[in-house]
């Protein structure tokens, strides 16, 4: 989640957490951290660094699945086909997730665990395509607060993982 242009090498930050975790016998012995803070930091950076650097190395760095998931939640361009009006329930849920310890949904499920289609024909040159389709969009085809209490509770009614929102103070 924490992905750099280096390829063969990791964030010598990341090290110390690494083995933390490694050597913990427990989990009261992991520091609690906000990852999920940490991983939007990163993606923002990622982004920064992939418009301003110039190389033919430069890359998108960061979390790209959590940049794909956003977008998904978003805009109705580019993602696949899921019916997202159709509530996300324990028929859904069944052998994935234990609701009695609190493991319920995160806002990507809905897209990870239901039948996914994407678009039948090939476009060629997608960027002109997603440009094109993105100078076209109204104000009211984007979906401006995805994780409203209404809209999770509709899309969501056995409830969503508590990790979704733990860290929302941060």
């Amino acid at each position: 989640m924490f992905t750099e242009n280096h390829v063969t090498t990791v964030d010598a930050r990341l090290i110390g957490i690494a083995r933390e975790i490694a050597s913990a016998r427990c989990p009261a012995d992991i520091v609690q951290r906000s990852f999920g803070s940490a991983v939007l930091a990163a993606t923002y950076r990622g982004l920064c660094k992939g418009c301003l650097l110039k190389s033919r190395k430069s890359g998108l760095v960061g979390c790209p699945l959590l940049l794909q998931l956003w977008s998904y939640e978003r805009f109705p361009i580019g993602r696949p086909y899921v019916s997202i009006d159709t509530p996300f329930g324990l028929e859904d849920i069944a052998g994935a997730y234990v609701p009695a310890i609190g493991d319920l949904p995160t806002m990507g499920s809905v897209w990870a665990r239901r039948e996914r289609q994407f678009a039948h024909t090939q476009v060629k040159g997608c960027y002109p395509s997603f440009t094109m389709q993105f100078d076209s969009l109204h104000e009211d085809q984007v979906i401006w607060e995805p994780y409203s209490y209404q809209t999770i509770t509709s899309r969501y009614p056995v409830g969503i993982s508590a990790l979704c929102t733990r860290d929302r103070h941060y």
